[in-house]
């Protein structure tokens, strides 16, 4: 009985919170289907790839400026909660610091390489401005994702989805929208516009997130003190496995643009970052279900193995009923989504149908990465992304240069295929749950 209401709560308590990161997603989506529109009326499709080079390199970047802190504080700040704040903050301060070092240095790496990324490696020397001047933003961008996930180890589900990344291009469209007004009667636009937009949210974001953190931190410092500890050494050695794989899972979704980038047009980087979009928003109860769900299930796994197993699977279950519908409907509408943004996106259509049959595959193995993440098997999930990155990159330089989009979607579903069955093998393997759809 007392497991039952535990579950009840449980569940209870992620329907909640994901209802609220799915609202806030939605928006999301609908704010870069609108960023999306706007470079298509004012400037071209070709803008849109420039953006999505820079924007897939910086943020690849910056995950060599978080070193897996990002994960760290979600199971830290679960780990202490509010009762204990003032232990999670002392190695918080040293995670910042640590950030601000590295970041610095990367700074300086990025500006460098900038002329070098876009003319010898994307041949698109419109992108070389974008790529230096997105490299001031590497700090920022790292310590608003520090502060995101840490919202999320403390289950603000509010914060954690308004400073998430994925809201960051909602944000930019309206900030966009404001220049394209105030600026409406140049003659011609300048294409950095949306770059600026990007940069000046990123940095907002950065000091609101902060601002609300350093809040966080003085309505609870006193509830509770302790003489926890721990050394820079530490902070890196336990998070370094979970860097490495931020790293392979970041270029793996940024992989299949990189390599357009390198083999392919603007256009086409432009035409495959709208129909990437477009298949995501398939998971999106997925990726809002996983937004709250790391720290119940790392709170579980160390208290409650049996009520985790049923939690999986009642997720598992409300995923797939809630995601197959949006796929139906995606199916439906895309068509018109194509002919309202112009001709030249129709190039996408099959790399687009392509794509919407991995992201099934996707719901249907249920959240295998971050269960595995929050139960210890870090390790495992490094190597699962690892060999699905090795698959990306490989169909990516044999298929690209060949089919171009159609090409770099068969590479992105494969990739998502071979990570999704290995970590449904895996979570049966280690924690013998049926992690997969089961009808």
């Amino acid at each position: 009985m007392i497991k039952n209401i535990l579950l009840t709560k449980s569940l209870r308590e992620l329907i909640s919170g994901s209802s609220l990161i799915l609202f806030v997603r939605i928006i999301s989506i609908l704010g870069t289907y609108f960023f999306i529109y706007l470079i298509s009326l004012y400037f071209s499709a070709e803008v849109l790839g420039v953006f999505s080079l820079a924007q897939s390199t910086i943020y690849i970047f910056s995950i060599f400026v978080t070193l897996g802190f990002d994960i760290l504080v979600v199971r830290l700040a679960s780990k202490f909660n509010y009762s204990n704040i003032s232990s999670f903050f002392v190695a918080y301060k040293k995670i910042i610091l640590l950030i601000v070092t590295f970041g610095s240095i990367l700074t300086i790496f990025l500006n460098q390489l900038a002329f070098f990324i876009s003319n010898n490696i994307f041949n698109e020397p419109l992108s070389y401005l974008p790529i230096k001047y997105f490299s001031y933003c590497l700090i920022p961008l790292a310590i608003s994702s520090i502060n995101s996930e840490t919202f999320r180890g403390f289950r603000n589900v509010l914060y954690y989805s308004i400073f998430n990344k994925a809201s960051f291009q909602l944000y930019t469209s309206i900030i966009l929208f404001i220049s394209i007004f105030l600026y409406s009667k140049e003659i011609s636009l300048s294409y950095m516009i949306p770059f600026y937009s990007f940069m000046i949210v990123i940095l907002f974001v950065m000091i609101i997130s902060s601002y609300k953190i350093y809040k966080l931190f003085l309505q609870n410092k006193n509830v509770a003190t302790t003489n926890y500890k721990t050394s820079f050494t530490e902070l890196i050695t336990v998070s370094n496995p979970m860097m490495v794989t931020n790293i392979i899972l970041h270029i793996l979704q940024w992989s299949s643009i990189l390599f357009l980038g390198i083999y392919a047009t603007v256009l086409e980087v432009g035409v495959f970052t709208l129909v990437l979009k477009i298949s995501s928003s398939v998971t999106l109860i997925l990726t809002s279900i996983n937004g709250i769900a790391a720290p119940k299930i790392s709170e579980l796994y160390e208290s409650n193995k049996e009520s985790l197993k049923k939690l999986i699977k009642s997720i598992t279950r409300l995923t797939f009923i809630t995601s197959f519908p949006i796929l139906i409907i995606v199916l439906f509408v895309y068509p018109y989504i194509f002919e309202f943004l112009g001709n030249e996106y129709l190039i996408g259509e099959y790399a687009l149908l392509i794509l919407l049959f991995g992201q099934f595959l996707n719901f249907s193995s249920g959240s295998v990465i971050t269960i595995l993440n929050m139960t210890n098997q870090q390790s495992i999930v490094r190597n699962i992304i690892a060999f699905g990155l090795f698959v990306n990159i490989v169909f990516n330089i044999i298929l690209i240069p060949l089919y171009g989009i159609t090409g770099a979607a068969i590479a992105t579903t494969l990739g998502i295929i071979m990570w999704n069955l290995l970590g449904v093998y895996y979570v049966y393997k280690k924690l013998n749950i049926k992690s997969y759809i089961r009808i």
